[in-house]
């Protein structure tokens, strides 16, 4: 699916030459909320509320292709870190993560690695699983997903009064389920 560009997006692209992209990767975690990109120096996005700073970690991360289909089915992007430090991966284990929202963006940069525009958003969704590994490349692997994926999951939860009652311990509302769904329904007349 085409993205369009951001009026702001086009006119600075027309107006400079643009020279690198980098991807702008964004976590939102426990403890804070975690701002990557692959670019060679840190990004400054500035905003109408906020400014935000995305830390460089250059050829050090890379994100997979970012699929799209006409079919109605959860896509994921594979989003890594290598070369890093083990006791960043020390850290990486303790953060409960699943689940948690992330967005991909494309960033314009001209020739300073300066940005250009608004970036682009190119995916957004929840954060799956991570994978880490130690050893002489020391990597942490994050799977992020569509929210297509959520329809995919079995929902554990049913219509009945014990449900109701383990999640909300005060409310009656299935009370009577059981002896409404057995009673006749006369329709129409």
């Amino acid at each position: 699916m085409p993205r369009p560009l951001h009026s702001q997006t086009q006119d600075a692209a027309g107006e400079k030459e643009v020279q690198h992209v980098a991807h702008l990767f964004e976590a939102q975690l426990d403890r804070e909320t975690l701002r990557l990109t692959t670019a060679a120096k840190n990004i400054l996005v500035v905003s109408e509320r906020e400014t935000q700073t995305f830390l460089s970690v250059g050829a050090l991360g890379a994100v997979s292709s970012v699929e799209e289909g006409a079919e109605l089915q959860a896509y994921s992007v594979a989003v890594s870190l290598c070369g890093i430090n083990s006791d960043l991966i020390a850290v990486a284990q303790q953060e409960h993560v699943q689940g948690r929202r992330a967005n991909i963006h494309l960033a314009l940069l001209d020739d300073n690695s300066n940005l250009i525009g608004t970036p682009i958003l190119l995916f957004a969704g929840r954060i799956d699983n991570m994978l880490w590994q130690v050893g002489n490349n020391p990597s942490i692997t994050l799977t992020v997903k569509n929210p297509l994926a959520d329809w995919e999951r079995n929902k554990l939860r049913r219509y009945t009064h014990s449900d109701q009652q383990h999640i909300f311990p005060e409310d009656n509302f299935f009370e009577y389920i059981n002896t409404i769904s057995e009673r006749p329904i006369t329709w129409g007349s």
